[in-house]
């Protein structure tokens, strides 16, 4: 079931908005902050990924679901959103066009929703612009730290700022854009890097065209990281786990691999995590896979 939350600061910000007579250009933030969102909503279900939870945050929504991403997928859906905003800019700008007596009361709406667009395409974890480089990837846990790195950067330089502007005219927009970006950073990476390295394991996968099954064979030192670099959304792969001699030990399916990798440190190997199974045994049932 989609479940609605609302975060207390976004209720505080709306109470100071109301005190300050600012309430009109922070509704307008929120509305084109929803769209946006909606946008990454419709394209989420088009390519077969649910979503959970809709979070109200003072600098607008979020979105949760508890499905790894495909590459493919990953940028469509991060793209989503900046391009609805960047629509909205368009069509204001030609009803400037046709209609110039409406500008001065859309001005701030075409403003927010560029300011959204642009801001959320930065490369910076956790912004939009951060999946869709992810997207584009192949190694998508190096790149999701040096994105992490260019989140911390842009949130120090927004503090700075926010710093530098208390000696003329304060600007909130700087700190609190700052702080939430820092607790993104610190927060969203750890159950980011797990979905990162399951990228190439999509819950749900596409039997429309078929899909090859592929047995890897691996000895039980192989890190789980490395067995999560071996899966594909085109394909089912199995993990075959043998000793010296080429006996088989256990075998382990995508689903309890992903499964594993979200219940600790992905340096583990196979052997210390799935080495208490019984030689030749795959759970499928409990293992989470889907097609």
């Amino acid at each position: 079931m989609f479940k609605v939350k609302i975060h207390p600061l976004f209720i505080a910000l709306a109470a100071f908005g109301i005190i300050t007579r600012t309430l009109g250009i922070y509704l307008i933030c929120l509305l084109s902050a929803l769209l946006h969102e909606y946008a990454h909503y419709r394209v989420a279900l088009r390519y077969g990924y649910r979503l959970t939870t809709l979070q109200l945050m003072p600098y607008g929504a979020v979105l949760k679901g508890d499905d790894s991403m495909d590459g493919r997928a990953m940028v469509a859906i991060a793209v989503a959103g900046p391009a609805v905003n960047i629509a909205v800019c368009i069509c204001l700008f030609a009803a400037w066009w046709l209609f110039p007596s409406i500008y001065p009361f859309t001005e701030d709406i075409a403003v927010v929703n560029l300011l959204l667009a642009a801001f959320n395409l930065l490369p910076a974890f956790p912004l939009d612009g951060s999946r869709l480089v992810m997207g584009l990837c192949r190694n998508k846990r190096r790149a999701l730290t040096f994105l992490r790195l260019c989140g911390v950067l842009l949130a120090l330089a927004m503090l700075a700022l926010f710093v530098i502007s208390a000696f003329g005219g304060l600007n909130l927009f700087y700190g609190i854009f700052s702080v939430l970006l820092m607790c993104g950073c610190i927060f969203d990476y750890d159950r980011c890097r797990y979905a990162s390295a399951c990228s190439g394991a999509a819950g749900v996968k596409s039997l429309d065209r078929g899909l090859c099954a592929v047995k890897v064979i691996a000895y039980g030192a192989m890190p789980l990281h490395r067995a999560l670099a071996r899966l594909s959304a085109d394909r089912v792969t199995t993990f075959s786990v043998v000793d010296e001699h080429m006996n088989e030990l256990f075998v382990v399916t995508e689903g309890e691999l992903r499964k594993a990798a979200g219940e600790g440190s992905l340096k583990r190997t196979l052997v210390q995590v799935f080495g208490g199974k019984k030689p030749g045994s795959s759970n499928v049932q409990s293992s989470g896979d889907s097609y």
